[in-house]
């Protein structure tokens, strides 16, 4: 059996398109699964679905073999997309230079690699191609559902399981619904000869305190790279979309993307009164850059409605049943399915997830921390993951927890502590499992990339938490783009404090 296919059968919606982004990693022996494309490497099997990009690659003479599963862009901008893009990393005979090049790049990917007795999985480093494994079971998947021969049991362990479920907290720590399965977690790899997971980046004091200079030096790094990563994926073989809002993130992508905007469709989608909103902002965006947008908006444009109530019970069971943790047909978010159908069909979608970095996302008030060089507490720490209940913070399970991934960033990588939990304890639980369910497109975050994070992790966190650096690169990049207010009044006031510190910038 497979949980999946059976939930599958039960609601009558389709195994092969609901898990169609999804893979399966196993010890050879299982037969392949119906509508699924089968990799081998060694003892392993990957069945990956049909709208997953895969590629195999032999190195060091036939005696190593990668699955690369997603889409990833090299430091050289050089996109992996086809297998002929594999030729110079086919010709290293060292393993740790093929698993360098390959954690260098941006994008959503994963990738296996078996090289005579070393066997690993490597994820992106904001996890954003997820996966869970079963330690006991020896396999790995992209969600829980995809990955079980047998129904789920209960969590007990995690305080927050139940709220999880039900989207009123969040799992964290490598914890998902079951007892035994757990999520792995970015920047560290599975080793597949005992299925436990060792860290592997950052790297020791790869975090540093900018002076001035630095700082510019760090932000001329981010933007050539990002618009390099930009640039690749704009050839993507369907097309690129970039969704644009009245926030910071598709601005700040609309901004770097601008010479490569002839190979980019501009779009927007409006949900609820304040994503209404958004698109009046997206719409100035797209006629300053000069480019034609469209606008999914269910409640006005009845091409975009789903009025067949068997239809939205089948979205909802499928989205559900691809992510596996959450209740089918309970508050079935109708808009939130037709903005999704609404995109068209192919091309990849961009998102600004990553550039979270450069907004010091989870350091909020914490922010003194930094600036008074204040020892770093766990209740604090808890809190701010914002797992749900407040009095959470105090549990001595999650204690436990915190303690022992404290203790895995190396050297001065722990004065960043909240941007490191932000990927690892944040992004990969929530992104790097709902994107699964959004099969209608290829989901990619192109900031996703680790010289860019750790070039945003290097920058001041007080300065980011108010802007300074998001400023500084629309100005640098796209001047014309700064002036239009964003949809969040406290976004405009923090901006209106500090405009003149962020210009100062510019000339990076």
């Amino acid at each position: 059996m497979n949980l999946g296919r059976d939930l599958c059968n039960e609601h009558e919606v389709r195994f092969a398109e609901v898990f169609a982004q999804q893979f399966r990693l196993a010890r050879a022996g299982l037969d392949p699964l119906e509508g699924f494309r089968r990799h081998e490497a060694g003892p392993w099997h990957l069945d990956v679905g049909y709208g997953l990009p895969a590629f195999d690659f032999s190195f060091d003479e036939g005696n190593g073999k990668v699955v690369l599963l997603g889409i990833a862009v090299e430091e050289n901008a050089k996109l992996l997309a086809s297998q002929d893009a594999f030729n110079d990393l086919a010709k290293l005979r060292d393993m740790d230079k093929v698993i360098e090049r390959l954690n260098a790049c941006a994008g959503r990917f994963a990738f296996l690699i078996v090289h005579k007795e070393i066997q690993r999985f490597y994820l992106d480093p904001i996890g954003s191609l997820g996966a869970v494994y079963d330690p006991e079971q020896r396999a790995i998947a992209s969600t829980i559902n995809f990955l079980l021969d047998r129904e789920i049991e209960a969590n007990t362990i995690y305080p927050m399981t139940e709220e999880a479920i039900v989207g009123k907290g969040r799992f964290a720590f490598g914890h998902t619904p079951d007892k035994v399965v757990k999520r792995l977690v970015p920047n560290h790899y599975l080793d597949l000869s005992d299925f436990r997971f060792h860290r592997h980046w950052p790297h020791k004091d790869a975090i540093f305190d900018p002076n001035e200079e630095d700082k510019s030096k760090l932000l001329k790094l981010i933007l050539s790279r990002l618009e390099n990563v930009l640039g690749a994926l704009s050839k993507w073989e369907t097309g690129a979309i970039l969704p644009i809002s009245g926030g910071l993130d598709s601005r700040l992508l609309l901004a770097c993307a601008k010479p490569y905007l002839e190979d980019i469709d501009l779009f927007s989608h409006a949900e609820s009164f304040m994503s209404r909103r958004d698109t009046r902002i997206a719409t100035k965006l797209a006629d300053i850059v000069g480019k034609d947008q469209t606008i999914i908006d269910p409640k006005l444009d009845p091409k975009y409605q789903i009025s067949n109530a068997e239809k939205l019970r089948s979205c909802d069971a499928a989205s559900k049943i691809s992510m596996g943790t959450a209740s089918i047909g309970a508050d079935v978010p109708k808009r939130l399915y037709e903005v999704l159908n609404g995109y068209p069909g192919g091309p990849l979608i961009l998102r600004g997830n990553g550039s979270d970095f450069l907004k010091a996302v989870l350091w909020r008030r914490t922010t003194k921390e930094y600036t008074q060089r204040l020892r770093h507490e766990t209740s604090e720490g808890i809190r701010m993951m914002m797992l749900g209940k407040k009095e959470i913070t105090q549990n001595p399970v999650l204690h436990v927890e915190y303690a022992n991934w404290f203790r895995t960033p190396p050297g001065t990588s722990k004065s960043r502590v909240y941007d490191f939990m932000f990927a690892e304890q944040f992004l990969s639980h929530g992104l790097g499992n709902q994107l699964y369910s959004f099969t209608n497109n290829f989901y990619v975050c192109p900031f996703n990339d680790r010289l860019m994070l750790l070039a945003s992790a290097c920058l001041p966190p007080d300065q980011r938490r108010e802007l300074v650096f998001n400023e500084a690169i629309l100005n640098n990049r796209g001047p014309e783009l700064a002036g239009i207010k964003y949809t969040r009044k406290s976004v405009n006031a923090r901006l209106a404090l500090n405009r003149k510190e962020a210009r100062q910038l510019i000339e990076f």
